[in-house]
């Protein structure tokens, strides 16, 4: 599935708190980690995250009640990890530095990952694990990325 002006595949394994960008130059070579990106918030509980307390409304009774945040903090912070991501991601591809990718991210972040690529990198994209494989010893990783 290789392409025959670029035959180099990359890997993007992926959760909400760091992101490894790794090279695949075919079966016979080793796995390369070219970048590792990492947004430490991704760890961070809601109530770290949230800055200032809820502002308040009024209610018809006259009593004032705190509001609830319009969006989930942790949704906000995963959107701004998953737009850095697919940055980096679509300038590679830009740059053909690259020309298949595979992607395993965990889960819910491999939905939000997905809705911030854009339509190049999802078309080059060869298979799609929504998995958490972050963890994974680099030796270890291509056994699992062609396991059925």
């Amino acid at each position: 599935m290789r392409s025959k002006e670029n035959p180099r595949n990359w890997i993007l394994v992926a959760n909400s708190a760091r992101a490894i960008i790794i090279d695949d130059k075919g079966a016979e070579a080793p796995l390369t980690v070219l970048q590792v990106l990492r947004h430490p918030d991704g760890r961070k509980n809601a109530a770290e995250l949230v800055t200032d307390q809820p502002g308040r409304g009024q209610s018809s009774s006259g009593r004032s009640a705190p509001l609830a945040p319009r969006t989930d903090p942790h949704r906000g912070s995963q959107a701004q990890f998953a737009a850095e991501i697919a940055k980096a991601l679509d300038d590679s591809l830009g740059a053909k530095q690259f020309s298949g990718l595979i992607v395993a991210a965990s889960s819910p972040f491999y939905g939000v990952l997905l809705e911030h690529l854009s339509p190049q990198v999802r078309k080059a994209i060869i298979r799609k694990i929504e998995r958490d494989l972050s963890d994974l010893p680099l030796f270890q990783l291509r056994d699992k990325l062609l396991a059925p």
